[in-house]
């Protein structure tokens, strides 16, 4: 009953955040987006642009996403049990425009996941990912171009104390994705939805809230925008910062990196968490 309480009060508080925090910055990117004049707010012809938010690729076009990644976690139980995990993991997949103003997706991760205690054992996690995207409006002046998007997860994994023993989650998630241009070389894009969890497909216990986000992103030169952001879109209680780089190499060809950080905390403790990833974004055609 505490355990569900406490999940309730979460999901209260991410609920109210993630509205106060959508209504501001939509405010804000309007009054920005006001100032701009109407030909200089489009930037679906950037490349840079055309990889990140809500824009859905062309019909017949194919986009192949690779990288390797990092992750850093310390686990600080109030029951007086301290861990560190590090992880490394490789991920890739195809983005698909199947339509004038669809596109599907699925990607595949996969991590190699280790404890610096003798009590949490050595695992490895895959997951897998399906999802469609579909444009709803271009956006014009004021009003931002808006995607809905859709995804299904499957997490399988060792359990840390049996790993010979393999368990899994669904991650179901919707919501809409936002952006505002602002000049040629701006855009604030923002991101609202609902994502469900269950912690272990053997146990049938699901949780759900709302996932929000926030990236500013600015074309620095002629091959380089740069972004920051925040969001909560792992766990609901969760809140990450990262910065971005993105650098275009060729027309069709990107080098992205990203690094992160992060915190949660519950009713049984918290963690902190760094992260970095280096990836390729290929347009194949």
């Amino acid at each position: 009953m505490k355990l569900m309480k406490n999940r309730m009060l979460n999901n209260g508080k991410s609920t109210f955040l993630a509205v106060t925090f959508f209504g501001v910055m939509t405010l804000l990117s309007c009054f920005a987006a006001k100032a701009q004049d109407d030909a200089n707010t489009p930037l679906s012809t950037n490349p840079l642009f055309t990889t990140t938010g809500p824009v859905v690729l062309a019909k017949g076009s194919l986009l192949w996403n690779n990288a390797v990644d990092y992750y850093h976690i310390h686990v600080d139980n109030t029951q007086g049990f301290d861990a560190n995990l590090h992880s490394v993991g490789y991920s890739g997949g195809l983005r698909w425009g199947v339509g004038k103003n669809l596109e599907l997706s699925m990607n595949l991760s996969a991590n190699y996941n280790t404890w610096d205690t003798v009590y949490l054992k050595s695992n490895t996690s895959l997951n897998p990912t399906i999802g469609a995207r579909l444009l709803l409006f271009e956006g014009r002046a004021a009003l931002p171009q808006t995607s809905f998007y859709t995804k299904l997860g499957i997490t399988a994994f060792q359990t840390a104390y049996e790993p010979q023993r393999w368990d899994a989650m669904l991650q179901p998630e919707i919501g809409l994705l936002f952006r505002n241009g602002i000049g040629k070389r701006f855009a604030i894009d923002y991101q609202l939805g609902w994502a469900w969890n269950n912690y272990s497909i053997n146990a049938y216990e699901v949780s759900s809230g709302v996932r929000f986000g926030l990236y500013g992103r600015w074309l620095a030169g002629e091959r380089l925008m740069l972004g920051v952001g925040m969001s909560n879109i792992n766990a609901p209680n969760r809140f990450e910062g990262n910065f971005e780089a993105c650098y275009l190499i060729k027309p069709d060809l990107q080098i992205v990196g990203r690094a992160g950080v992060s915190g949660s905390k519950g009713s049984i403790g918290g963690d902190t968490q760094v992260n970095g990833l280096l990836g390729v974004c290929w347009k194949i055609r």
